[in-house]
């Protein structure tokens, strides 16, 4: 769930493009109640702190599977973009 007044709220392309990914892509992760979105002025957005959740996650599961291997650059780099330290 979004919490307008306490996050920082941005455009759906403007998600796609810190995810690497496209606008059309990141809508159907809201569809899909993977993402968290909110409406605003007839709008779908996220916010920062949505992408940060929806991408931590990943980056867990893919920690069990390469624990041995190392981080996962690419996990570690769509953090970086979102703004969250790794």
């Amino acid at each position: 769930m979004i919490d307008a007044a306490s996050e920082n709220i941005v455009t759906l392309t403007e998600a796609g493009r810190r995810l690497g990914k496209t606008r059309e892509t990141v809508a159907a992760y809201v569809r899909a109640g993977k993402l968290d979105g909110a409406t605003l002025d007839g709008r779908v957005h996220t916010s920062l702190e949505a992408l940060a959740r929806f991408v931590r996650p990943l980056d867990a599961a893919k920690e069990g599977a390469k624990r041995k291997r190392g981080t996962d650059p690419e996990n570690e780099a769509m953090l970086r973009r979102l703004g969250v330290s790794v």
